[in-house]
């Protein structure tokens, strides 16, 4: 089972949109098949990060698509101030990554700017295991039961999350990120796709 929460969590992160959380079906799998939580962290943290990395490989020839000329440049800016120096970029992602934000923006900069993903990798597993692992821990203890939480099913919490998750990757790709880190304002572009 070990192998399915690899396989999965490898798959909702090479996935750049509307998909679940990984921890989400990570904690499904522990509750359901009794699975040990770090070692459930760990699998899924490793598909998680080799899913990102698929994702940035793919990314750049999928945003010639998706995103309009000016969105392409302002990305393309992010990822090359992100991929500039190792430890700032180590460091950044790692927080990043502690967050419950989605890393599809951070993922589709770095690699629509082609940075050197080896900081980026590395300190997003790192930040993806600490962050899964609390997630799965503090999930488990609240589920109680593994009857609960299944039966449950779909809310509206679960709806909010996504539309708050949607939302926050929407707010970042309408930044125009060139102005902000260069001038130090915000400024918004509503037409971000091609």
């Amino acid at each position: 089972m070990y192998a399915v929460a690899f396989l999965a969590a490898l798959t909702v992160d090479t996935i750049p949109v509307f998909a679940p959380p990984a921890w989400t079906i990570l904690m499904v799998l522990i509750i359901k098949f009794d699975l040990d939580p770090w070692l459930c962290a760990a699998a899924g943290a490793v598909g998680s990060t080799i899913g990102r990395g698929i994702l940035s490989i793919y990314i750049p020839w999928l945003s010639k698509w998706t995103l309009s000329r000016r969105e392409d440049d302002n990305v393309r800016y992010v990822g090359d101030r992100l991929g500039r120096r190792f430890w700032p970029c180590f460091l950044f992602v790692l927080a990043y990554s502690l967050t419950p934000l989605s890393t599809t923006a951070l993922f589709t900069a770095a690699g629509i700017a082609k940075i050197r993903m080896l900081p980026v990798l590395s300190s997003f597993f790192c930040g993806k295991f600490l962050s899964d692992a609390a997630m799965i821990i503090s999930g488990r203890y609240a589920a109680g039961a593994s009857k609960g939480l299944l039966q449950r099913g779909f809310s509206w919490k679960n709806a909010m999350e996504m539309l708050v998750g949607t939302a926050v990757i929407l707010g970042f790709m309408m930044i125009d990120w060139r102005v902000l880190l260069e001038r130090k304002k915000v400024r918004f572009h509503l037409k971000f796709w091609a």
